[in-house]
């Protein structure tokens, strides 16, 4: 089974699951574009996904605009409704934010 198709299986047997998304092997392509597998599953589950900045060492601070240019990217080839779920609105769920 690819990673992919391991985490949509996980999603599906784990209904309150969210996938944090700051560093996942194939996300992308070589061009900092979504891949295909990823970007369907998004599309088909954009509620269960959040955007991070995998800042686990305080040396990753030094790239963290670069870390949200790249998820920029990627996240402007979804519509615009469900890279705003991603890039914000499920995160702000989380945690009991209210909607701007």
């Amino acid at each position: 089974m690819m990673p992919i198709e391991r985490v949509r299986a996980l999603l599906q047997r784990h209904p309150t699951l969210l996938g944090e998304l700051s560093y996942r092997p194939g996300l992308t392509e070589g061009d900092g574009r979504l891949s295909p597998p990823w970007r369907a599953l998004m599309l088909e589950m954009p509620e269960r996904f959040v955007v991070g900045s995998d800042t686990w060492v305080n040396s990753r601070w030094d790239d963290y605009e670069a870390l949200m240019q790249q998820a920029r990217r990627w996240l402007g080839d979804l519509p615009p409704a469900v890279a705003r779920r991603i890039a914000w609105e499920n995160g702000a769920t989380l945690f009991g934010l209210p909607a701007p």
